[in-house]
């Protein structure tokens, strides 16, 4: 569900200004998101974590490359081929997790959301959310209150780009 309104005397900031549409700097800004915010998370992965940047952000290539990265988690390197315009950014040779960062038009609320939900359903569908943990945020769903010198209150987005993280679970032999 969409997060509640804001009080009235309360104004909502929702773009990120000057937000850069270039890789290298929508994965920087991100990356200083996720290490505040889950800095356990980065603690325990960052080093096994690749970051994966999808430009054009279209829905068929935020799947394309999420597919890509579960079979590259999996081991399956022949066909984690990434799509056209999707930059990987980080790559170790040992990842657990990866982190796929969407600048574009699947970026949009709605269409995010779609996204998340048939990718969650997908790994349901084809036996494999045993094998997988997926978490989904989008910047429309990550405010944080800030007092003003002045004492004016400001929710303000503070993820600039919406991220879906797709982590292997534990395989029990």
């Amino acid at each position: 569900p969409p997060p509640p309104p804001p009080p009235p005397n309360v104004r909502v900031v929702e773009s990120v200004a000057g937000a850069s549409t270039e890789p290298a700097a929508v994965l920087a800004s991100t990356m200083e998101w996720w290490r505040g915010y889950y800095s356990t998370v980065h603690r325990l992965f960052g080093h096994r974590q690749r970051r994966v940047v999808c430009s054009a952000g279209s829905a068929e290539e935020v799947f394309a490359s999420f597919w890509s990265e579960a079979a590259r988690l999996f081991g399956d390197v022949d066909a984690a081929a990434l799509p056209a315009g999707v930059s990987a950014l980080c790559e170790p040779d040992d990842a657990l997790s990866s982190l796929l960062v969407v600048a574009g038009e699947a970026a949009e609320l709605d269409a995010y959301r779609a996204v998340r939900q048939n990718l969650a359903l997908a790994l349901a569908l084809l036996g494999l959310a045993e094998s997988f943990t997926l978490s989904a945020f989008h910047p429309r769903d990550t405010f944080e209150l800030r007092v003003e010198e002045d004492g004016s209150r400001t929710w303000t987005v503070t993820l600039p780009h919406p991220l879906v993280h797709i982590v292997k679970r534990k395989s029990e032999k």
